[in-house]
């Protein structure tokens, strides 16, 4: 799915596109490569809307458990 139809606000979307970010696949991936490597310095820019990012993933059933387990919600299931 590309950015554009990811439903975030444009502030989001300009922040992901001026990171070079083209996909949704392009953020699970570093999120989950990010998650399994035990994390480290988190340099992505588009960290200012994070929250929003993961809100989305989520809505999508895009948000895996090994992301949760690195970064778990305040939600209760």
């Amino acid at each position: 799915m590309r950015i554009d139809d990811f439903n975030v606000s444009e502030q989001c979307l300009q922040e992901l596109k001026r990171t070079g970010v083209t996909t949704v696949e392009d953020i699970v991936f570093f999120l989950d490569q990010y998650a399994k490597s035990g994390g480290g310095t988190f340099r992505a820019k588009w960290v200012k809307c994070f929250d929003e990012i993961v809100a989305q993933l989520k809505r999508l059933n895009l948000w895996s458990e090994n992301m949760e387990k690195f970064w778990p919600s305040d939600e209760q299931s």
